[in-house]
């Protein structure tokens, strides 16, 4: 009986809340892509422009680049999920009272 309200528990967590949370993560990771290809090609444009020599030294730049956006931004995605996955547990009838959530935490 255990196994099956811990079931549900995930469940409704996966169809409420956790489909919101991908389809935002898509979104911005879409952005930050675009905006880095966007620099990437400007910058290369520039390049041109002013005769200097685009070299792999100058394009490691841009994974650098990307290690500097990217590791953050994973590290904040986990806790937003982890925390996400707490408050709705604690909500549930599964894991006890609703006290541990407010009503701006489950936005």
């Amino acid at each position: 009986m255990m196994a099956n309200e811990i079931n549900d528990v995930v469940t409704q967590f996966v169809h409420e809340h956790m489909y919101m949370h991908i389809v935002l993560i898509a979104l911005s990771v879409a952005v930050m892509l675009l905006s880095m290809a966007v620099d990437f090609f400007t910058g290369l444009q520039k390049a041109r422009r002013n005769g200097v020599a685009r070299t792999s030294q100058g394009l490691k730049k841009t994974a650098a680049k990307a290690t500097k956006y990217f590791t953050p931004y994973m590290v904040l995605v986990g806790i937003d999920l982890i925390a996400a996955w707490c408050c709705r547990c604690r909500r549930s009838r599964w894991c006890g009272p609703r006290t541990a959530c407010t009503a701006s935490s489950r936005a």
